[in-house]
């Protein structure tokens, strides 16, 4: 038996999921250059007009890269704190696509980033179809729980329908001053437990080790190996999150270090 009060509905794209980043390397591989980020719309986004756009989110939505979406900053661990800690059960509204294999999966990679057990409901719609219909039917069963959106417009029919609405903050709602009453949820500035996540912190605990041992007589190849391995790293997070500035600081540093290294390997 489901508690209504533990459920939670949400949308995925935006929400638990990044379809942004997913969408942007999608079209980069298919030649398509994005020339100005940040905006909403995809058309704009790639300099082209709307009927080619909305192809081209189809064609994606309707591809394998669906089971392989990663999650969206944090939405992995609090989706998963909420679930195993809470007791909160998910259902999942998204206007994703009607073929029947890009919805399979869809479940199959939100099963694998946050729990088998965790959405008990899944509700799929055409690709960017209105949620007002399966809104009005799911408040028949779950009115008064909490619904999740970074669509002003479709958080603002969950609110109207008798959902407790929050809405996902993202650069495309800043401006939003409806009179419904919508919570925004703030994101970190980088994700936790992915990949990138360890990774940093190894680097960051190498170069930590490193400055330890600075200045200590006969630690000092240590020092540098260490340092080395701990900018290397450093390296790679900066060019997965694709900051310019931590490139160049750490590619630079790399440099440096490795032409330290072999001129004492040298003497």
């Amino acid at each position: 038996m489901i508690n209504k009060n533990k459920i939670i509905l949400t949308d995925c794209d935006g929400v638990c999921l990044d379809w942004e980043y997913g969408f942007h390397t999608w079209m980069e591989t298919h030649g398509h250059k994005l020339i100005n980020k940040g905006l909403y719309s995809v058309a704009k986004q790639y300099d082209m007009d709307q009927d080619t756009a909305k192809r081209q989110v189809e064609i994606f939505n309707s591809s394998a890269s669906m089971g392989f979406l990663p999650p969206l900053r944090d939405a992995q661990y609090y989706i998963k704190l909420l679930a195993e800690k809470l007791g909160y059960r998910f259902i999942a509204v998204t206007s994703l696509s009607n073929d029947e294999s890009a919805q399979k999966l869809r479940t199959c990679n939100l099963k694998k980033l946050f729990g088998s057990d965790t959405f008990v409901e899944y509700h799929y719609l055409g690709c960017g179809d209105d949620k007002d219909e399966i809104l009005i039917q799911l408040a028949n069963k779950y009115e008064g729980s909490i619904w999740v959106e970074d669509k002003y417009v479709n958080a603002e029919v969950g609110a109207n329908v008798g959902f407790d609405a929050l809405l996902m903050e993202h650069g495309h709602n800043l401006g939003y001053q409806g009179n419904v009453k919508i919570v925004r949820i703030q994101k970190s500035a980088t994700p936790k437990y992915t990949v990138d996540w360890y990774v940093k912190w190894l680097a960051s605990l190498l170069i930590l080790s490193a400055m330890s041992m600075r200045g200590v007589v006969g630690f000092e190849m240590i020092d540098l190996v260490l340092s080395c391995c701990g900018v290397a790293l450093w390296l790679w997070v900066s060019i997965i999150w694709k900051d310019r500035a931590l490139v160049l600081l750490n590619g630079v540093g790399l440099l440096f270090l490795l032409r330290n290294l072999l001129e004492r390997l040298w003497v």
